[in-house]
């Protein structure tokens, strides 16, 4: 195959290997966490205003189960709650609410408060320490794989013949995978992958069972990593056949013009032909 083929397909593995990435990117499975209340608190129960359904009085905040995901920016959040008839007070059956929001905000929206704060000063707390550095490896990593697509488009529509272009290929998307690959292996090492348990110690009311999932958002990821990886591989390896070729030809073939017309020679028969026209 020729070199030209070689690199579309190259070209080709990195546009997949960056959508993936982007995708894992913008998206809120880096960490996936869900709760469930292990315990029924449906102690009292009231009739209210002679409506024949039971209702009942709640804590602010209580919810029987939810489903986390967390992302680089923002985060998404199910859970399922009493459904409220107002003035405080819960119905018996139950809804499902699902939210999304900015990270910043994840301490305003989940409640009881004391069980987020739970996960982040504990079961998170190494993922808590090193949000910010996620954000900045991460976000370069993009930027340096928009900057690599750029290049191998370039590079794959001059045929491989710019070096500088192919270099700079090979540099954006190595420093691009490296530096994304840490990031999620860095998020990953944080994930405590075993059942914990949460106990309001203060209302006694809410008992959570804590399970963390396979996280999606990494594993594309890092299967993004390698196809972007490989395909810097790939333009290191054009990089080195076509330096090889224009070596060999460099060396071994020079143009020359005889005659008003120009022709390509051997350098030896070349130099041998401008020394016998300088001495004649």
């Amino acid at each position: 195959m020729l070199l030209v083929g070689k690199l579309k397909i190259f070209s080709a593995v990195a546009f997949v290997g960056v959508v993936l990435v982007v995708v894992s990117y913008i998206s809120p499975g880096w960490v996936i966490l869900s709760y469930q209340n292990t315990q029924e608190y449906f102690s009292w129960r009231h009739n209210l205003h002679s409506v024949d359904r039971e209702i009942t009085k709640l804590s602010n905040g209580y919810t029987k189960s939810g489903h986390l995901s967390i992302g680089v920016w923002y985060f998404s959040l199910c859970v399922v709650q009493p459904e409220f008839s107002g003035n405080g007070w819960f119905y018996n059956s139950f809804e499902e609410k699902c939210s999304l929001a900015a990270n910043s905000y994840i301490r305003n929206i989940i409640f009881p408060r004391a069980f987020i704060d739970w996960v982040f000063n504990t079961a998170l707390e190494p993922y808590g320490n090193s949000r910010l550095e996620v954000k900045v490896l991460s976000t370069i990593g993009i930027v340096f794989a928009a900057l690599g697509v750029i290049g191998t488009i370039v590079y794959t529509r001059r045929k491989a013949k710019s070096r500088n272009v192919g270099l700079l290929t090979f540099v954006s998307f190595s420093v691009s995978g490296g530096l994304y690959l840490s990031a999620m292996v860095k998020t990953l090492g944080s994930i405590p992958f075993h059942k914990l348990y949460f106990d309001d110690e203060y209302f006694r009311v809410t008992f959570y069972d804590v399970k963390f999932h396979c996280p999606w958002g990494l594993v594309l990821g890092i299967i993004g990593c390698i196809f972007i990886l490989t395909s810097a591989i790939g333009h290191l390896y054009i990089l080195s056949k076509t330096n090889q070729t224009i070596t060999y030809k460099s060396t071994t073939l020079t143009k020359v013009r005889i005659k008003g017309k120009l022709s390509r020679i051997p350098i030896q028969q070349s130099l041998h032909q401008a020394t016998t026209r300088s001495l004649g």
